[in-house]
């Protein structure tokens, strides 16, 4: 098994995944991004059926759907490549059973480099999500009138334009907003991501009696997985979420600490667990479809060789 079988392995699961999660992604960012108190699930869903139809629960899909494979390529590339590497550089055959120290490494290295392509997607996702920078937010929609909504700018016309207006006002660096609360989230919860799907996957053979082939292993591994990862990193997902929804002209939060400091002095400790089922359950599914195509076609293509 080489590099790029990892990759295209991953392209695949990265679309499903992306594809199955997206609405309940929607629903999760627009709570943790709502100024005015807390909105419920059902609620969300609510304002998103009433104002915007069914479509508005996909809204920001191209820009994640499109990229997704290079996301979900990038990590499992990187994560394939370090397995093997740090295998050769202990002496071991790179076609070994790495332990899970190595696999806890790799998924940490692999986490944070697929941050150079996973910011910028998410930045625009959340963006085209929340209406903010359109200058007012769906969510914002009551009884037939609208409220500016204080995150608001100008509308953004699709993905490319809001990459073009964030450059054109920030340079770059606009593409990497959020970075920093995305680098403690991602960092050292793919170390776990990874050893905790090793651990179930592998567990899950030893055990078995059933004859589970290593796809429906793979689909229990990821679910479970993904959503004890994502739920132990949801406040500072809060975090990242408020700072990539934030104006771009008139910023409420000057930072990480700065938007933990204003969120906790408005709306109390609660507000860094918003989004918790939905985060838990589009975990679940995301984390499943992805590692059970990405598993499912990782055994096509070794087999076929």
């Amino acid at each position: 098994m080489d590099v790029w079988t990892d990759f295209f392995a991953g392209c695949c699961g990265g679309i499903a995944g992306t594809f199955f999660g997206h609405p309940i992604d929607t629903i999760k960012v627009r709570q943790q991004t709502h100024l005015h108190g807390h909105l419920t699930t059902r609620r969300c869903v609510q304002l998103a059926l009433k104002n915007e139809g069914a479509t508005g629960l996909f809204k920001g899909l191209s820009s994640p759907i499109c990229t997704a494979a290079l996301v979900n390529a990038t990590f499992f590339g990187v994560y394939g490549g370090t397995v093997k590497l740090m295998l050769q550089v202990s002496g071991k055959p790179a076609n070994s059973m790495p332990d899970y120290k190595i696999v806890t490494a790799a998924g940490m290295v692999a986490g944070t480099v697929q941050l150079l392509v996973c910011c910028p997607v998410d930045l625009v996702k959340i963006k085209l999500q929340t209406g903010s920078g359109a200058g007012n937010s769906p969510l914002q929609k009551t009884n037939g009138s609208l409220s500016t909504s204080p995150i608001a700018s100008k509308p953004f016309k699709g993905p490319i334009d809001c990459l073009m207006t964030m450059y054109k006002t920030q340079g770059i660096r606009g593409w990497y907003k959020g970075l920093v609360p995305m680098f403690w989230r991602d960092g050292p919860s793919y170390g776990l991501y990874m050893f905790l799907y090793e651990l179930i996957l592998r567990e899950g053979k030893k055990y078995s009696t059933s004859g589970w082939g290593d796809g429906l292993l793979a689909l229990i591994a990821g679910g479970v997985t993904g959503t004890v990862t994502w739920v132990a990193v949801l406040p500072i997902d809060v975090v990242k979420s408020r700072i990539q929804a934030d104006c771009i002209v008139n910023p409420k939060y000057r930072g990480m600490l700065d938007c933990v400091r204003v969120s906790y002095k408005a709306e109390g400790l609660p507000v860094f667990f918003r989004g918790f089922l939905a985060i838990a359950f589009r975990a679940m599914i995301v984390n499943a479809a992805t590692f059970f195509v990405y598993q499912s076609t990782l055994t096509h293509l070794t087999t076929q060789r």
